[in-house]
Protein backbone atom coordinates (compact mmCIF):
# COMPACT_ATOMS: atom_id res chain seq x y z
CA UNK A 1 0.00 0.00 0.00
CA UNK A 2 1.16 3.19 -0.98
CA UNK A 3 0.96 5.70 2.54
CA UNK A 4 0.82 9.37 2.32
CA UNK A 5 3.75 11.61 3.72
CA UNK A 6 1.27 12.70 6.03
CA UNK A 7 0.65 8.66 7.20
CA UNK A 8 4.90 8.19 7.15
CA UNK A 9 5.39 10.61 9.57
CA UNK A 10 2.68 8.85 11.92
CA UNK A 11 5.10 5.98 11.64
CA UNK A 12 8.21 7.47 12.04
CA UNK A 13 6.72 9.35 15.42
CA UNK A 14 5.57 5.72 16.30
CA UNK A 15 8.79 4.24 15.69
CA UNK A 16 11.64 6.43 16.80
CA UNK A 17 9.91 9.57 18.97
CA UNK A 18 8.77 9.47 22.61
CA UNK A 19 6.12 11.55 24.35
CA UNK A 20 2.53 12.36 22.57
CA UNK A 21 1.38 13.14 19.55
CA UNK A 22 -2.14 14.85 18.26
CA UNK A 23 -3.13 13.56 14.82
CA UNK A 24 -5.67 15.77 12.78
CA UNK A 25 -8.12 13.44 10.13
CA UNK A 26 -10.96 14.14 8.35
CA UNK A 27 -13.53 11.41 7.52
CA UNK A 28 -12.49 8.89 4.58
CA UNK A 29 -8.40 9.68 5.12
CA UNK A 30 -7.67 6.07 6.16
CA UNK A 31 -7.84 6.72 9.93
CA UNK A 32 -8.43 2.86 10.66
CA UNK A 33 -6.07 1.69 8.22
CA UNK A 34 -3.47 4.59 9.74
CA UNK A 35 -3.78 3.02 13.24
CA UNK A 36 -3.57 -0.30 12.47
CA UNK A 37 -0.37 0.09 10.83
CA UNK A 38 1.09 2.37 13.24
CA UNK A 39 0.41 0.11 16.06
CA UNK A 40 2.05 -2.77 13.97
CA UNK A 41 5.55 -0.63 14.20
CA UNK A 42 5.42 -0.37 18.09
CA UNK A 43 8.59 -1.64 19.25
CA UNK A 44 8.63 -5.28 20.62
CA UNK A 45 7.90 -5.50 23.84
CA UNK A 46 6.13 -2.87 24.52
CA UNK A 47 2.03 -2.61 26.08
CA UNK A 48 -0.08 -0.98 24.00
CA UNK A 49 -3.82 -0.39 23.83
CA UNK A 50 -6.58 2.06 21.09
CA UNK A 51 -9.22 3.30 22.87
CA UNK A 52 -11.82 3.48 20.27
CA UNK A 53 -15.16 5.83 20.10
CA UNK A 54 -17.44 3.17 20.09
CA UNK A 55 -17.83 -0.70 20.32
CA UNK A 56 -18.29 -0.96 16.58
CA UNK A 57 -15.00 0.58 15.69
CA UNK A 58 -13.18 -1.66 18.44
CA UNK A 59 -14.61 -4.83 17.12
CA UNK A 60 -12.88 -3.71 13.47
CA UNK A 61 -9.62 -3.01 14.92
CA UNK A 62 -9.94 -6.04 17.24
CA UNK A 63 -10.05 -8.12 14.03
CA UNK A 64 -7.24 -6.70 12.30
CA UNK A 65 -4.75 -7.64 15.42
CA UNK A 66 -5.24 -3.88 17.17
CA UNK A 67 -6.09 -4.18 21.27
CA UNK A 68 -8.92 -2.01 21.20
CA UNK A 69 -11.53 -1.60 23.91
CA UNK A 70 -13.78 1.14 24.55
CA UNK A 71 -13.55 3.17 27.84
CA UNK A 72 -16.18 1.21 29.38
CA UNK A 73 -14.77 -2.07 28.31
CA UNK A 74 -11.18 -1.29 29.49
CA UNK A 75 -13.04 -0.53 33.00
CA UNK A 76 -15.88 -2.85 33.01
CA UNK A 77 -13.40 -6.31 34.43
CA UNK A 78 -11.87 -4.58 37.33
CA UNK A 79 -14.44 -1.93 38.69
CA UNK A 80 -16.83 -4.56 38.74
CA UNK A 81 -14.59 -7.00 40.44
CA UNK A 82 -13.17 -4.91 42.93
CA UNK A 83 -16.96 -3.60 43.78
CA UNK A 84 -18.12 -7.28 43.71
CA UNK A 85 -21.03 -6.11 41.47
CA UNK A 86 -21.78 -8.26 38.42
CA UNK A 87 -24.02 -6.24 35.99
CA UNK A 88 -24.52 -2.97 35.20
CA UNK A 89 -27.88 -1.34 35.53
CA UNK A 90 -28.11 1.69 32.80
CA UNK A 91 -31.38 2.61 35.00
CA UNK A 92 -29.41 3.07 38.18
CA UNK A 93 -29.39 6.85 38.59
CA UNK A 94 -33.56 7.34 37.35
CA UNK A 95 -34.28 4.21 40.33
CA UNK A 96 -32.82 6.82 43.09
CA UNK A 97 -34.74 9.45 41.94
CA UNK A 98 -37.81 7.76 41.94
CA UNK A 99 -37.00 6.53 45.45
CA UNK A 100 -35.78 9.47 47.02
CA UNK A 101 -38.66 12.02 45.64
CA UNK A 102 -42.52 12.15 45.56
CA UNK A 103 -44.37 11.15 42.58
CA UNK A 104 -44.65 14.65 42.11
CA UNK A 105 -40.87 15.64 42.23
CA UNK A 106 -39.70 13.59 40.41
CA UNK A 107 -41.92 14.41 37.62
CA UNK A 108 -41.20 18.37 38.13
CA UNK A 109 -37.16 17.13 38.36
CA UNK A 110 -36.62 13.73 37.77
CA UNK A 111 -35.72 14.19 33.90
CA UNK A 112 -33.67 17.30 34.63
CA UNK A 113 -31.72 15.55 37.45
CA UNK A 114 -30.98 11.84 35.86
CA UNK A 115 -29.08 13.69 32.96
CA UNK A 116 -27.07 16.69 35.29
CA UNK A 117 -26.02 13.86 37.35
CA UNK A 118 -24.74 11.37 34.23
CA UNK A 119 -23.04 14.71 33.24
CA UNK A 120 -21.30 15.22 36.78
CA UNK A 121 -19.74 11.85 36.99
CA UNK A 122 -18.34 12.60 33.43
CA UNK A 123 -17.04 15.44 34.45
CA UNK A 124 -15.46 14.15 37.70
CA UNK A 125 -17.81 15.92 40.65
CA UNK A 126 -16.92 14.56 43.97
CA UNK A 127 -14.05 13.04 41.87
CA UNK A 128 -11.80 15.27 39.81
CA UNK A 129 -13.60 19.05 41.16
CA UNK A 130 -15.76 19.83 44.54
CA UNK A 131 -19.16 18.91 44.84
CA UNK A 132 -20.41 23.02 44.80
CA UNK A 133 -23.56 24.20 43.87
CA UNK A 134 -21.60 26.44 41.75
CA UNK A 135 -19.65 23.52 39.77
CA UNK A 136 -23.05 21.82 39.39
CA UNK A 137 -24.44 25.12 37.66
CA UNK A 138 -21.50 26.01 35.93
CA UNK A 139 -21.69 22.10 34.38
CA UNK A 140 -26.10 22.70 33.45
CA UNK A 141 -25.00 25.99 31.88
CA UNK A 142 -22.45 24.38 29.43
CA UNK A 143 -24.71 22.39 28.59
CA UNK A 144 -28.09 24.59 28.07
CA UNK A 145 -29.75 22.50 30.59
CA UNK A 146 -33.60 23.73 31.16
CA UNK A 147 -35.95 22.64 33.83
CA UNK A 148 -38.72 20.59 32.10
CA UNK A 149 -41.11 22.42 34.42
CA UNK A 150 -41.64 26.07 34.80
CA UNK A 151 -42.47 25.81 38.64
CA UNK A 152 -39.45 23.91 39.38
CA UNK A 153 -36.54 25.86 41.35
CA UNK A 154 -33.67 26.36 39.42
CA UNK A 155 -31.72 26.37 43.31
CA UNK A 156 -33.51 23.17 44.10
CA UNK A 157 -32.43 20.79 41.04
CA UNK A 158 -29.17 21.67 41.93
CA UNK A 159 -29.17 20.72 45.29
CA UNK A 160 -31.13 17.21 44.09
CA UNK A 161 -28.84 16.69 41.63
CA UNK A 162 -25.92 16.83 44.45
CA UNK A 163 -28.12 14.69 46.77
CA UNK A 164 -28.79 12.07 44.06
CA UNK A 165 -25.19 11.75 43.42
CA UNK A 166 -23.78 11.04 47.13
CA UNK A 167 -26.45 8.52 47.18
CA UNK A 168 -25.60 7.16 43.90
CA UNK A 169 -21.44 6.65 45.19
CA UNK A 170 -22.78 4.85 47.86
CA UNK A 171 -25.62 2.27 46.18
CA UNK A 172 -24.53 -1.25 45.66
CA UNK A 173 -25.02 -0.81 42.09
CA UNK A 174 -23.44 0.40 39.32
CA UNK A 175 -24.15 2.22 36.15
CA UNK A 176 -22.04 2.27 32.82
CA UNK A 177 -21.11 6.27 33.65
CA UNK A 178 -19.80 4.75 37.19
CA UNK A 179 -17.56 2.15 35.20
CA UNK A 180 -15.31 5.01 34.57
CA UNK A 181 -16.40 7.78 37.08
CA UNK A 182 -15.70 5.25 40.12
CA UNK A 183 -12.66 3.60 38.61
CA UNK A 184 -10.93 7.22 39.55
CA UNK A 185 -13.00 8.29 42.54
CA UNK A 186 -12.41 5.19 44.12
CA UNK A 187 -8.48 4.38 42.97
CA UNK A 188 -9.79 0.93 40.97
CA UNK A 189 -6.42 -0.12 39.33
CA UNK A 190 -6.34 -0.93 36.62
CA UNK A 191 -4.48 -2.06 33.61
CA UNK A 192 -1.43 0.16 32.35
CA UNK A 193 0.11 0.70 28.83
CA UNK A 194 3.02 1.93 27.38
CA UNK A 195 1.91 3.10 23.89
CA UNK A 196 -1.97 4.47 24.51
CA UNK A 197 -4.16 5.70 20.99
CA UNK A 198 -7.03 7.41 21.61
CA UNK A 199 -9.69 7.63 19.25
CA UNK A 200 -11.74 11.19 18.78
CA UNK A 201 -9.16 12.39 21.89
CA UNK A 202 -10.98 15.49 21.35
CA UNK A 203 -14.46 14.76 22.60
CA UNK A 204 -13.24 12.78 25.80
CA UNK A 205 -14.52 14.39 29.02
CA UNK A 206 -12.52 14.74 32.02
CA UNK A 207 -13.31 11.58 33.89
CA UNK A 208 -11.97 10.04 30.59
CA UNK A 209 -9.07 11.71 30.41
CA UNK A 210 -8.78 10.93 33.79
CA UNK A 211 -8.69 7.10 32.88
CA UNK A 212 -6.10 7.64 30.38
CA UNK A 213 -3.61 9.11 33.07
CA UNK A 214 -4.53 5.78 35.08
CA UNK A 215 -3.55 3.50 32.67
CA UNK A 216 0.05 5.35 31.47
CA UNK A 217 3.23 3.96 32.83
Amino acid sequence: MNFSKYQLAIFDWVSNDSGNAVIEAVAGSGKTTTMVSAFQKVAPGLSKIYLAFNKSIAVELGNRGVNAKTFHGLCYGPVTRALKIKTVNADKVRDIIDARMGDDEARMYGSFVNKLVSLGKNAGIACLIEDTEQNWNELAQHHDMELDNENADYGKALRYASEILQVSNLAPSLDFDDLLYLAVKNGIALPKFDFIGVDEAQDTNAIQRAVIRKIMY
